[in-house]
């Protein structure tokens, strides 16, 4: 239930931040790509909590409070053209939609919002991680996730300049509306939600 209900929420939320994310430049210094780990300081849980409830009757969702907290992850020897991959900073927002800002260990600075299980990634490192609770490490959305895989590729890139942007967060007050789920679960009723995004522009 809470997963689908994350699900449809993050596809609203992604509507509401409007963002609009350029393809990097050509030239890379390096790419990376492989498989990692994930982790976070404090637990990321979902955004919604629905209450208990019978068939036909009204879901009452409660909105569970947002994490900033500090990460770390790594890509491990050997993802990248020249070297691994290390990163650290802050991520802020819930399990399946977050934003963040960080650096590498070789000092490229990037920042992430993140939609259900993608992470599109801005800035002098660029691309998209499929990001997951890990489930063989307890991690769980439900009570706070702090271990997460990490896959997918970036590029290192060489910028002159960066030019940054990121949410207050934003505030979205969806309407009252079944949400397709009234056939099995009557109405659910969703409170405000907050929107994270935070994203770079390389300048070449």
């Amino acid at each position: 239930m809470r997963r689908r209900l994350a699900a449809v929420v993050a596809l609203s939320l992604l509507g509401a931040t409007g963002i609009a994310i350029a393809p990097p430049p050509a030239a890379a210094q390096g790419a990376c790509a492989g498989a990692g780990i994930l982790n976070v300081t404090s637990g990321l849980r979902y955004p919604l909590a629905p209450s208990a409830t019978t068939a036909g009757t009204t879901v009452n969702v409660f909105l569970a409070g947002s994490t900033a907290t500090s990460f770390a992850f790594s890509l491990g020897t050997g993802a990248c053209t020249s070297g691994s991959l290390t990163a650290s900073g802050v991520v802020r927002g819930y399990c399946g939609h977050s934003a963040a800002r960080g650096t590498t260990g070789d000092g490229y600075d990037f920042a992430w919002t993140n939609v259900g299980s993608v992470a599109v990634v801005t800035g002098e490192l660029a691309g998209l991680f499929a990001v997951t609770a890990d489930p063989l490490s307890g991690s769980d959305c439900n009570n706070g996730a702090t271990v997460f895989r990490l896959a997918g590729s970036v590029a290192l890139l060489p910028c002159s300049s960066l030019v940054e942007q990121a949410s207050t967060p934003l505030l979205v007050q969806p309407q009252q509306q079944s949400l397709g789920l009234s056939l099995v679960l009557g109405h659910v009723y969703i409170p405000h939600i907050l929107a994270f995004y935070h994203v770079i522009a390389c300048i070449p």
